[in-house]
């Protein structure tokens, strides 16, 4: 419950749930009441909405993060470039930046200023944030402490194949959008034009919705467009 409540918070704090829980996952925008709400889940059998909504604010903060990503390593490598320590940028990237991502710099920072090492830290903030572009930032910051060499370089470098992978990625998004449009209209029109028949003719509907035949045409028939929109899904979701 402890950890809900932090993250109803968290996601509260970020980008303004006002609308996030009506839209979601259908519970009242106050949090008092979404609060509320949560502590009589148990009696009300509402466990999966608290599944929900820890879910659905895990993966907005993680969408967050990785959009704040590439500003944050393009002001790491500024930092390193002015002469400071990496564990100073981290200090100074925690003051700095937005949260959520200040927030997990903020706690290595803390972690390490309080004897962790700064290795140890780090692995334990990637094992918080799960996202393959920070697993790889982080993993390039170990791998250069242990053989050396410009931070700030290889910093920029990721900075920018993150940008380039993003912008490919809203490429491929652009391009196949007529594809996704097309599967829309292929599963909607026969039910519209069913209702359209339906209505200038009901003996024609009864058939398909009274009869135990007719009743098993129309399940197949949905089965069927189903299986199409997958397909279609599945052809236009190129993963990069």
């Amino acid at each position: 419950m402890e950890r809900v409540l932090d993250l109803l918070h968290l996601g509260h704090k970020i980008c303004g749930f006002d609308n996030f829980f009506q839209g979601v996952v259908h519970v009242p925008a106050s949090q008092d009441q979404v609060k509320m709400r949560l502590l009589f889940a148990d009696d009300l059998d509402l466990r999966e909405h608290k599944i929900d909504i820890e879910k659905a604010v895990a993966q907005h903060v993680e969408k967050l993060i990785e959009d704040q990503l590439p500003e944050a390593l393009d002001f790491l490598a500024r930092i390193l470039r002015a002469g400071h320590s990496l564990a100073t940028a981290l200090q100074m990237a925690a003051e700095e930046l937005p949260d959520p991502l200040a927030a997990e710099f903020r706690r290595c920072y803390d972690q390490h200023s309080l004897g962790a090492p700064l290795e140890s830290a780090l692995k334990d903030m990637v094992t918080r944030v799960e996202s393959t572009d920070f697993a790889f930032f982080v993993t390039a910051i170990l791998i250069q402490r242990q053989t050396g060499g410009d931070l700030s370089e290889v910093l920029n470098n990721i900075s920018a194949m993150i940008r380039q992978r993003i912008r490919l990625q809203q490429h491929v998004k652009a391009k196949t959008a007529e594809g996704r449009f097309t599967g829309y209209i292929l599963v909607a029109f026969p039910a519209v034009m069913f209702v359209i028949v339906n209505m200038l003719n009901p003996d024609y509907g009864n058939v398909l919705l009274k009869t135990s035949t007719g009743q098993w045409l129309l399940a197949t028939a949905f089965g069927l467009q189903m299986s199409g929109l997958f397909a279609i899904r599945k052809v236009t979701s190129i993963k990069i």
